[in-house]
């Protein structure tokens, strides 16, 4: 049920003593400290303790200012009342002046009565029909999203949410009781005001991560390609630690040696990779490819 809007001419209530105590108290320390920023709620507790321990002589003045203020308000909500029913009696006769007004016709009209003749159609007639199609209305399509592989990679975390795993508990421990968009918003602050030194060391890291979860995708995907069956288990298990975003030609030797799969996922992105150049494409898979090599072409010697 919607609320009735507020009249703007009622007179405003009156306020209590207690109440003009606290305004009293708030508008004091404003004066005095005018840039400290302070919790009302903690000043709302003080002036009530204070107001406990107060005699009958300090609260005289602020009970004498809730009676005079008693008074204007019933004086005032006096003439309100009166100027209301006087708006409602008005309102009632243009109403009934409106309704007389609309059951007595201003015109008259002279109706002539028409002689019509009824035609019935014969067989030899035929009248035109028109028949309407309804189109069905097509249902909307509802957008289904793909389902999610869970033995696929998760992605790596930027260097602001690798340093906001690590303030969060110390902005928690700081300051209790603050709400989830509270805690946000001191981590922001905290990044924002971070130095760069700091900035630098979550930027590598984040970069680690990043070059750890490209290896653990080209693993996947190398996986999910080749045949729907489970891969074969390797003699030993890669990780992603076997694919190092930069080195030279001599550790690809050594790490084909040492996992036998390594040399085949290489063996093929690079006759995969040739294949596309000469063709003419070379928007096919290149970050991946230079991701698994280094950045450096594979030469014969090394597959």
């Amino acid at each position: 049920m919607p609320k009735k809007p507020l009249d703007a001419n009622k007179p405003r209530g009156p306020v209590t003593a207690y109440a003009l105590f606290v305004r009293t108290c708030r508008d004091e320390l404003r004066r005095k400290y005018p840039q400290l920023t302070v919790d009302y709620n903690v000043i709302a507790k003080k002036c009530s303790e204070r107001w406990k321990v107060m005699n009958d002589s300090e609260k005289k003045r602020f009970n004498d200012t809730a009676d005079l203020q008693r008074k204007r308000y019933k004086e005032e909500m006096a003439t309100y009342l009166q100027e209301q029913s006087a708006k409602q009696q008005q309102q009632q006769q243009q109403s009934a002046t409106s309704s007389i007004l609309l059951q007595t016709p201003s015109t008259q009209y002279l109706v002539e009565p028409q002689q019509h003749t009824l035609i019935i159609p014969t067989q030899t007639q035929q009248t035109a029909t028109t028949t309407i199609l309804t189109v069905p209305k097509k249902p909307a399509k509802k957008r289904e999203r793909k389902p999610k592989d869970p033995h696929a990679p998760k992605k790596p975390l930027s260097a602001y949410f690798l340093f906001c795993a690590d303030e969060r508990p110390k902005v928690h421990g700081s300051q209790t009781g603050m709400s989830v968009s509270d805690v946000a918003r001191e981590l922001g602050i905290r990044w924002k005001n971070a130095p760069i030194e700091l900035k630098n060391k979550y930027e590598q890291a984040a970069s680690e991560k990043k070059h750890v979860y490209q290896a653990e995708m080209a693993i996947y995907k190398h996986q999910t390609s080749t045949s729907t069956s489970p891969p074969e288990t390797p003699q030993t298990p890669l990780t992603p630690h076997d694919y190092q975003p930069l080195f030279s030609s001599t550790s690809i030797q050594q790490q084909q040696q040492q996992h036998p799969q390594l040399q085949h996922i290489l063996q093929q992105q690079h006759q995969q990779n040739f294949t596309s150049y000469d063709n003419g494409d070379t928007s096919e898979h290149p970050n991946e490819f230079d991701m698994i090599t280094g950045g450096h072409s594979v030469g014969e010697n090394d597959v």
